[in-house]
């Protein structure tokens, strides 16, 4: 588990930009998952998994990660939605997308809009490849 949970703290702060020559404590990320809906088993779980991961590293390091979760449904129109949300207000710039159809309908935007996007249970094997912000995170 610490190993996961290294792998996707360095995968964070790469994705958010800690790499540069700048002091961050505080990073928000955003969440687009399936909470409800037909895939709503395994947004729950990766929901948990999330948060279990982000309060180990919270306990465990200087830097505060907080996410922000939203809804997709499974839809990919709900997660352009979401996405659109979650981009609008706030100053994230990483997200976390789960399923292929709706990863692939905020892929675009993600990169158009220079967002990183970590992408879980996506089955599509090449979704990520000559993407410059776009990772599919499959272990």
């Amino acid at each position: 588990m610490k190993n996961k949970i290294s792998i996707f703290l360095l995968i964070i702060l790469i994705f958010t930009g800690c790499n540069e020559k700048k002091e961050i404590n505080n990073i928000t990320i955003g969440g687009i998952l399936p909470l409800t809906g037909n895939a709503s088993k395994i947004g729950q779980w990766q929901k948990k998994g999330i948060e279990l991961a982000l309060d180990e590293i919270n306990k465990k390091n200087d830097i505060k990660i907080n996410i922000v979760f939203k809804d997709s449904m499974s839809n990919p129109k709900n997660a352009i939605l979401a996405y659109r949300n979650l981009i609008q207000d706030t100053q994230i710039n990483t997200i976390i997308s789960s399923l292929t159809s709706v990863s692939m309908a905020i892929q675009s935007s993600a990169e158009k809009d220079k967002k990183s996007l970590i992408m879980l249970a996506v089955s599509h094997p090449k979704i990520a490849d000559n993407k410059k912000y776009t990772i599919r995170f499959n272990l």
